[in-house]
């Protein structure tokens, strides 16, 4: 059952507002620094065992980028109006007291936040799961079918575009990121003091959260549109429909008032 904090939620919002509106972007800019300051550390750092420090630091802080991006993404996502009707909100346990009714009003509370609030991602699981929910869909069969254009850098004046998909470009990115995220609470809980990380490892697990963060937004993004401009073409209709409705009653009134003057 799942009980409203407001205190959580308005937290959230406060740090939302400290990273900007665009998820993905925000994601990048973190990606980013997690890796300018890996790669200063292989460089410039001798000891072993700090360089392994700063790989596990690595894998942590990416999973945790990662956590917030989507976050942030089903906020946003909800938030769009695109899938008001969405599985996700129907399912939830919700149970609400008269104080959560007027903290939900008083504070503008959207639906996104309150989703935001509830769900972690701490799994692949957990981000199939609530990103299914929120489309009516399997939400990875459908970013595996997804194709999204890349720039081929090539030997002519200028870039070629390509159309992919994620498994073309990486074909074992389930695999990668099932292994990035085991790894992350086997580094915070049990601080393995011999375990090694290589420098490929990292390396391919910054790729792959980048490819499989750009997939979900390209993916989400145009799917918003889809259903925005369904959305659209369904109010025009049913407005059609009533302006149709008025005239054929308009018309039914006026004919009727002039049968009773004959």
């Amino acid at each position: 059952m799942y009980h409203f904090n407001v205190e959580k939620v308005l937290l959230q919002r406060a740090l939302r507002k400290t990273r900007g509106k665009n998820a993905f972007e925000n994601f990048l800019s973190q990606l980013e620094l997690i890796e300018e300051l890996y790669v200063d550390v292989e460089q410039n750092i001798s000891s072993p065992r700090l360089v392994q420090q700063a790989r596990k630091q690595a894998i942590i802080s990416l999973v945790s980028a990662l956590e917030v991006f989507f976050k942030d993404t089903l906020k946003n996502t909800y938030d769009s109006g695109a899938f008001e009707d969405s599985q996700l909100l129907r399912n939830i346990p919700k149970h609400f007291f008269l104080n959560d009714i007027e903290n939900i009003i008083k504070h503008k509370v959207s639906v996104g936040e309150l989703l935001a609030s509830i769900f972690t991602f701490h799994s692949l699981r957990s981000i199939n799961k609530v990103f299914s929910g929120l489309i009516g869909m399997n939400f990875f069969n459908q970013i595996n079918r997804f194709e999204f254009e890349i720039e081929v850098e090539e030997e002519k004046k200028h870039d070629d575009i390509k159309k992919t998909t994620i498994l073309h470009e990486d074909y074992k990115v389930y695999q990668r990121m099932e292994e990035l995220y085991s790894l992350r609470p086997f580094i915070t809980h049990d601080q393995p003091e011999k375990s090694i990380i290589s420098e490929y490892q990292v390396q391919n697990f910054l790729g792959t959260a980048n490819l499989f963060a750009f997939v979900t937004d390209n993916y989400l993004k145009e799917l918003i549109q889809q259903n925005l401009k369904k959305q659209a073409e369904i109010q025009e209709a049913v407005q059609k429909e009533e302006e149709e409705f008025m005239k054929e009653e308009s018309n039914y009134h006026i004919k009727n008032k002039k049968n009773h003057k004959q």
